[in-house]
């Protein structure tokens, strides 16, 4: 095999999700951590990229910090996922996610925000990665948090 071929290889090994024979669902998982992890990276790096090139947000402010650290903690979920630990990796993700939802909502528009929609995003994703009870754990914390924007408003 020549040199390029073999680099071209290590990295197609490198970017593929693990396998785990013993466990179908949690290869399943990774599947999808791996998919939604490798992408979400260039796209929050491209979007801090064009926010600053553009000038809608200085380099180190506020919300190119956050995307900073969404980057980093799905760093940190695609380490975990390749080390074997996806339902660590899973509820991460999904918990920053939520997290993050929860807080743009609270911050921004409340109910009437755009972000408020992500909690379907956030139930969708726990079903896939978690099963179907963390999924209803994270539609019931969905609910909470949406009687308590909608009693913000009030």
């Amino acid at each position: 095999m020549s040199e390029a071929g073999n680099m071209q290889y290590s990295l197609r090994r490198f970017f593929a999700p693990p396998v785990f024979p013993e466990d179908e669902e949690k290869t399943r998982a990774a599947g999808f951590i791996n998919a939604i992890v490798l992408t979400n990276i260039p796209i929050l790096v491209l979007f801090i990229i064009v926010r600053v090139a553009t000038g809608e947000g200085d380099l180190f402010g506020a919300a190119n910090i956050i995307l900073a650290g969404i980057i980093t903690i799905l760093l940190v979920v695609w380490f975990l996922m390749r080390a074997g630990w996806v339902k660590v990796a899973g509820y991460l993700h999904v918990t920053t996610i939520w997290l993050a939802s929860t807080m743009i909502a609270l911050m921004g528009g409340g109910i009437n925000s755009t972000t408020f929609t992500s909690y379907f995003v956030v139930m969708l994703m726990a079903g896939l990665l978690l099963g179907w009870r963390p999924a209803v754990g994270f539609t019931f914390l969905s609910i909470l948090a949406a009687f308590r924007l909608a009693n913000q408003e009030t």
